[in-house]
């Protein structure tokens, strides 16, 4: 994988990436996130999750019974 050796640990190319939007060189990765937005990102995240949900059954399905 290109940004992550496994769920919770990523690769120096995604560090790098957060770098450089902390320090304000790359402004196309990630959201600034604030007491007025985050609400919308949430709920924009949660409808995500729904359609994810609704499109891909067998999917679900397999986490069920495996997890």
């Amino acid at each position: 994988m290109k940004y992550f050796f496994e769920a919770s640990h990523s690769t120096h190319i995604l560090g790098d990436i957060v770098i450089e939007r902390l320090i304000g060189y790359n402004k196309n990765f990630g959201h600034v996130l604030n007491q007025s937005n985050v609400n919308q990102f949430l709920n924009k995240d949660k409808q995500n999750m729904i359609k994810y949900i609704k499109n891909n059954p067998n999917v679900i399905d397999w986490i069920n019974e495996n997890v």
